[in-house]
């Protein structure tokens, strides 16, 4: 009963979503087109979800896939199929249907990566498609580069490195800390990194600055201690002077020196309260820092000796 209850599913997912390699040809054939339309994101939804459900719904899937691949001419389809077989380990079929998405979109970034890894764990380079993935493409080098690591041929993996650093592929920083560092005896790492240039963009400076963009107090506060996880006292390069002000009060309370505790938090709260009477949109930002200061010099025991200072907020 539930093998004909599944069977009836999958034909009406055949009628709903069209284009399914698996229906009859009593079925509506009209080809759904890629692209963001809502009928075309409905049934990509639909396949994924079947991929992982009964042998018959992935069946389903898998055959919707192939058509759209090899005859409705989608090189998504293509992709998504690659990755099903990627994930499942079947490598080969993965480089025969990424190979077919990038032919079909061969300036799709993630058709060549999904490809270049189909390559790589299918572990023969010789059989990419000369095409789409030329032997002097920094992609085919590198991906060379990194089966020759695996397979530990040090000398033929030396000689593709010296190429890339050659193409300013490779930086000094990709050689010190990818896979490379892993594979080439410390002599070869020191005499590559000698020659190679420098990455254009800090990427961990790079990150943090993005990050902190994305905390709700970034236009007022300085969120970089809190993003790299340090104490605000060991962070040298803040820009609000409201940030800075509060660092001082606690290297000041750190110190034990009253005086000063006291003559730097007077300074937090009137950079507060100046800040806080001229804002306009921020304005709630500006009470939730008052609120949290109060609070943390009535709870938190690094404030123990000055509790005091919480009635002048």
């Amino acid at each position: 009963m539930e093998k004909y209850i599944s069977s009836f599913f999958l034909i009406l997912q055949c009628l709903l979503l069209t284009a399914c390699s698996g229906c009859s040809s009593t079925e509506n054939k009209k080809s759904v087109t890629p692209g963001l339309e809502a009928e075309y994101l409905v049934l990509n939804e639909k396949i994924l979800m079947n991929l992982y459900g009964s042998p018959d719904e992935k069946d389903w899937a898998v055959k919707t896939l192939e058509k759209r691949c090899e005859e409705d001419g989608d090189p998504h389809a293509c992709y998504n199929l690659a990755s099903h077989l990627f994930a499942i380990k079947n490598f080969s079929g993965a480089v025969r249907y990424s190979e077919r998405a990038v032919i079909k979109s061969p300036k799709d970034a993630l058709y060549v990566e999904m490809y270049r890894q189909s390559l790589l764990e299918n572990g023969k380079m010789e059989i990419a498609n000369k095409d789409s993935l030329p032997t002097n493409d920094p992609s085919y080098l590198i991906t060379k580069l990194e089966l020759e690591c695996r397979n530990q041929n040090k000398e033929v993996a030396i000689q593709i490195a010296k190429d890339l650093v050659g193409k300013e592929v490779l930086t000094a920083e990709s050689i010190r800390n990818g896979f490379i560092s892993e594979c080439l005896p410390e002599k070869s790492i020191n005499e590559l990194t000698s020659v190679s240039k420098k990455n254009k963009v800090n990427f961990a400076s790079f990150y943090y600055s993005e990050k902190n963009k994305s905390n709700l107090f970034y236009s007022i506060w300085d969120t970089s201690y809190f993003t790299k996880n340090q104490p605000i006292e060991k962070e040298e390069d803040l820009k609000h002077q409201l940030t800075m002000s509060w660092r001082e009060f606690r290297k000041a309370v750190q110190s034990k020196n009253d005086k000063l505790v006291r003559k730097n938090f007077h300074e937090f709260l009137k950079t507060l309260k100046d800040e806080k009477s001229q804002a306009k949109q921020e304005a709630n930002l500006y009470l939730a820092i008052e609120r949290a200061a109060k609070l943390l010099l009535e709870q938190d025991e690094f404030f123990a000796k000055y509790r005091s200072l919480a009635d002048e907020i």
